[in-house]
């Protein structure tokens, strides 16, 4: 067998040979240094070898091979004349891709797992799909001015399509659908030489059945990784957010304390919107609670006080204010941007409202912003003063925060009301009222 694939193999010999030794350079850099130019050059290397090998096999003519391969090996001819043609070359193709992002990825604490789970979930192997539309513009055999916009249409077209599904924020049988229906585009393209001369149902049918069995080895694979791995192995913890990213929720409970031992924000914040999703109660102690809380950024904590929002934890004042101030100066905190956990600060601000009126005096803009919304949730006039000097400050940015935290503790909106600017002295003196009020039971 191989009588058409190894010509071809032979004539891009020297291709391969450039490929090991950027691949062996790159493995040695990649060692010893930590700088990304020479991978992103093995990786365009890859893409132009790809291609190039998509384009010298497509050069097979496979009406001119079909009767001399059914005549030698009966009805698996076909199947012997698909393999050698076009199956390969794929192969070929995706070993290259796996072993560049294996040599990429060398230097991480987890390799070799983030490398095998992104080729498992698809990520890295876009270039299969380009190498297939490039086939099928080929095979066309048309005009180029017709070939190569319609190759460039699809790659942009299936790049914006993955980036898309990537993007968007969903689980369950939605991303089921989606990625068989991602399979079914590559067996499409695959198949498409072979069964559009004779019924194009049969392609269509076909493709749909491969993509479906396709897709169970590729859930098969990740349950085998999730229930056979090491617990605390990061294929396990990969392989599990995958098959809740599916919609499965049996992994939940079983990442629970790899998820409170990880250590890793992003991985906990990811695990309980799952966990939160389908409503299933995690049974961490209040300590535990306590000390994921304060472990990563404010957007995890934000996760956490949303999961936590019917839940009373023995916190203090003092730790849950000087983690919000402390992290208010990290770039892009989103401190202001945490309704959940500012719900959650302002169960403690009882007691407390003269420590926090002098934090915000001689804290940054963030935390002073954070800190106004927080003076409005808890409810407590005692703010009122403090809030009038930023109302009718020469920041409009505070005075509008301050007035949303006013109308909260007050009940009132005189701009809304009596049509009045938010800085109106007519809506000062409606707070100024409230508050003499509340002060002296009249």
């Amino acid at each position: 067998m191989l009588p058409l694939a190894l010509p071809r193999l032979r004539k891009t010999a020297p291709f391969f040979i450039i490929l090991a030794g950027l691949l062996l350079a790159n493995l040695a850099f990649n060692l010893f240094y930590d700088w990304f130019g020479i991978s992103l050059i093995v990786q365009i290397y890859v893409y132009v070898f790809s291609l190039y090998l998509i384009f010298d096999f497509s050069m097979i003519n496979i009406d001119e091979h079909e009767r001399d391969y059914a005549a030698a090996y009966g009805r698996m001819g076909e199947n012997y004349l698909f393999i050698e043609a076009r199956v390969i070359p794929l192969l070929i193709i995706y070993g290259a891709v796996l072993t560049s992002f294996l040599i990429q990825g060398i230097r991480d604490a987890h390799w070799p797992w983030p490398s095998v789970m992104g080729m498992l979930d698809g990520q890295n192997t876009n270039m299969l799909v380009y190498s297939l539309f490039l086939l099928f513009a080929l095979k066309l055999r048309r005009d180029p001015f017709i070939t190569i916009p319609l190759f460039m249409g699809l790659c942009v077209a299936f790049f914006y399509l993955d980036r898309i599904i990537r993007s968007v924020t969903m689980s369950g049988y939605v991303v089921q659908i989606i990625m068989i229906f991602k399979l079914a585009i590559f067996f499409f393209f695959l198949f498409f030489e072979f069964f559009d001369r004779r019924n194009l149902l049969k392609l269509l049918v076909t493709a749909g059945t491969v993509s479906l069995l396709s897709f169970g080895i590729y859930l098969g694979a990740h349950m085998l990784i999730f229930e056979r791995t090491d617990p605390e192995s990061y294929g396990r913890r990969e392989a599990g957010m995958y098959l809740l990213r599916l919609g499965f929720r049996f992994p939940v409970l079983k990442l629970k304390d790899q998820a409170m031992r990880s250590g890793d924000p992003e991985y906990l914040k990811e695990y309980l919107s799952y966990a939160r999703r389908n409503h299933v109660d995690l049974d961490y102690s209040d300590e535990e609670w306590e000390r994921l809380l304060f472990s990563g950024s404010v957007d995890t904590a934000e996760m956490i006080a949303g999961y936590l929002r019917h839940r009373v934890l023995p916190l203090t004042y003092d730790k849950i204010i000087g983690f919000a101030e402390s992290r208010s100066f990290a770039i892009g905190s989103h401190l202001e941007n945490a309704p959940a956990f500012t719900r959650l600060a302002a169960r403690y601000v009882k007691g407390n409202e003269a420590d926090l009126e002098k934090r915000m005096r001689t804290a940054g803009t963030p935390f002073i912003r954070w800190g106004m919304s927080l003076a409005g949730e808890s409810r407590s006039p005692l703010f009122i003063p403090f809030l009038l000097e930023y109302l009718t400050g020469p920041d409009s940015a505070l005075a509008y925060t301050a007035y949303g935290a006013l109308t909260r503790i007050t009940g009132m909106d005189p701009r809304e009301k009596l049509n009045l600017r938010i800085n109106d002295p007519e809506a000062v003196a409606v707070f100024k009222d409230y508050y003499v009020r509340t002060r002296t039971g009249f």
